[in-house]
């Protein structure tokens, strides 16, 4: 995560920290693996970090 945040700042992008990252991505994901596999796709993860980016849509 801290390379692809790295990369991103480098190309002068908009970029949340680590922390939130983990709290609203990785987080959901890891609970979904364990408890609620259903649902768990690429659209679910793109959301995630879409929203975590503050972006719509």
């Amino acid at each position: 995560m801290d390379v692809i945040l790295t990369r991103a700042t480098e190309r002068r992008e908009e970029t949340p920290d680590a922390e939130r990252l983990i709290d609203h991505v990785v987080a959901p994901l890891m609970y979904r693996i364990l408890f609620r596999p259903d649902g768990l796709d690429a659209a679910y993860a793109r959301r995630l970090v879409t929203e975590s980016l503050g972006r719509t849509g």
